[in-house]
């Protein structure tokens, strides 16, 4: 159940706190260098507490996202530049700085999925478990619980925006869709007809990094995301359940 919030006042994320902050519903560093002067950059009333989780979030995912995607596409233009930057040493650093992101830079490396090289994109030489040296193209492993919150914050924030209300228990579930493929087929039976709703509705977009539909039901709606040309996510929201 969404309860009335109060613009400016209320957060749009928890409904219990002061929302002193403004928070981007897209996050303000995923904006391609490609995004118009006059586009409205969408804000949200938020709390501290829910501020410092979605940053979380947009950090764990957008790193995760940005190893899977072309950076050579307009919607994407500046965004891998802007965000490399925290896992890339430079010598005008300190050392403390310089260890922490080389460490992460290695963390990463070492969380890299290795698949067969892909003709015209990016590869690399390395050694199997088997010790073989073989050529292999960079692959990442997703993980659902990074891209269900950040399709909650999408929702919330979004809702949020367009009732002035802010939703309640929320249960979220969410999964990549690849690109031509049709998310009716992605949808659960039970839910073929709310997605089949959703196709219907038209695009609403926040600039050309992020574009976004939605078919509201009770209790259960369904929501169609768009991230930098390249990356869709397929959401339902469960009003009548908690995460």
């Amino acid at each position: 159940m969404a309860k009335r919030g109060r613009p400016g006042k209320t957060c749009a994320y928890c409904g219990s706190a002061d929302g002193h902050e403004g928070e981007h519903v897209f996050p303000a560093s995923w904006y391609p260098d490609t995004t118009p002067a006059d586009v409205q950059r969408l804000t949200v009333p938020s709390c501290t507490p829910c501020n410092k989780r979605w940053e979380r979030v947009e950090r764990e995912l957008a790193t995760d996202l940005l190893l899977v995607v072309s950076p050579n596409v307009p919607e994407v233009a500046g965004v891998h530049e802007r965000l490399s930057r925290a896992w890339q040493p430079t010598s005008d650093q300190r050392v403390e700085e310089r260890r922490h992101r080389i460490g992460r830079a290695i963390k990463i490396f070492n969380s890299m999925v290795w698949a067969q090289p892909v003709p015209g994109g990016p590869q690399t030489t390395v050694r199997t478990r088997a010790g073989l040296i073989v050529r292999a193209s960079p692959a990442r492993r997703i993980e659902n619980r990074p891209l269900r919150d950040i399709a909650e914050k999408f929702i919330r924030g979004l809702h949020f925006s367009e009732t002035g209300q802010v939703l309640g228990s929320l249960g979220v579930t969410a999964i990549l869709v690849e690109r031509d493929e049709k998310i009716m087929r992605l949808g659960e039976e039970n839910f073929a007809a709310i997605v089949s709703a959703l196709e219907q509705n038209p695009i609403n977009t926040l600039g050309p990094g992020f574009w976004y539909r939605r078919y509201r039901g009770d209790p259960v709606s369904a929501w169609a995301f768009r991230i930098w040309g390249q990356v869709n996510i397929l959401a339902f929201a469960n009003t009548a359940t908690s995460n």
